[in-house]
């Protein structure tokens, strides 16, 4: 019998077994069975490190897709307001679009242009 610090129920049960099977003079070998349960916990741990993995890349995908539908709409939305307030203002487009670009950056990234 192994003697780790946490032992599996398996292990618990095959060591229940074996005190009682001594107990009545039976000598049994349970390196077979302890084995099998070894095999199987290593063949549960790699298909659940598979799952965990498989499902960290779909969460990673998905907010891939959350943030391009976010910018999208972030961009549609721009792409709206430009053009109203385009059409309110008395300066000509290349003056206002300047302005709309300088005010906007400095609107997304918290203040002016570090770089300056």
């Amino acid at each position: 019998m192994t003697e780790n610090k946490q032992q599996t129920v398996v292990q618990l049960i095959i060591q229940a077994l074996d005190i009682e099977c001594k107990s009545r003079g039976m000598n049994v070998n349970w390196d077979m069975y302890l084995e099998m349960e070894k095999k199987q916990r290593i063949k549960d741990k790699l298909e659940l490190s598979a799952s965990w993995a498989k499902s960290r890349e779909q969460t990673r995908e998905t907010a891939m897709h959350i943030g391009f539908a976010k910018g999208f709409m972030s961009g549609l939305e721009c792409h709206e307001d430009y053009y109203e307030e385009l059409n309110r203002t008395q300066l000509d487009e290349d003056e206002f679009t300047r302005n709309y670009i300088t005010d906007r950056f400095e609107e997304t990234q918290g203040g002016t242009n570090e770089s300056n």
